[in-house]
């Protein structure tokens, strides 16, 4: 695993946690789609149709439906974006049908960068659910023992 790959694994892994610990249920529902997307990778990517990684794309293609599925469920604003980057990834897996002489390489960079977008994205709702709830928190005022209303939904 070269460094680059570690730093990303530990960033998912850093944010995946994050936003499972802080998130909603649809937040939760939507980190178990991807830590399951990112977990059984290993496990299908044997799976190929000559050069093709059949395993691959239906792994990511039952992602996408996951991920529409919530997506459709719930006003997450990331797991709607998190769907669409998710379907630009199944479309790079059909690719190699298309032209053959498509370097597998290219496209395996393309979805890494994809992963990495879809990392930041989350990284974005981590931030809004740590913003949420430091705003939720009771502020003291100095000499004063007004507090202000707290928010009770998460954006």
């Amino acid at each position: 695993m070269s460094p680059a790959q570690s730093v990303i694994l530990l960033g998912t892994v850093v944010v995946l946690a994050a936003l499972f610990g802080l998130g909603r249920r649809e937040d939760r529902a939507a980190v178990l789609v991807l830590a399951a997307v990112v977990l059984l990778e290993p496990l299908v990517q044997p799976v190929q149709v000559g050069t093709w990684r059949a395993g691959l794309f239906v792994l990511n293609l039952l992602g996408l439906a996951a991920l529409w599925t919530l997506s459709e469920r719930s006003d997450r604003w990331w797991i709607f974006l998190a769907g669409a980057l998710q379907s630009t990834i199944v479309w790079t897996h059909l690719l190699p049908l298309v032209s053959p002489d498509q370097f597998n390489w290219t496209l395996a960079t393309v979805r890494l960068g994809l992963w990495c977008l879809m990392l930041a994205l989350m990284g974005g709702r981590v931030a809004a659910l740590v913003r949420a709830d430091r705003e939720a928190q009771p502020i003291e005022a100095a000499g004063s023992d007004r507090r202000p209303a707290a928010s009770t939904r998460r954006s």
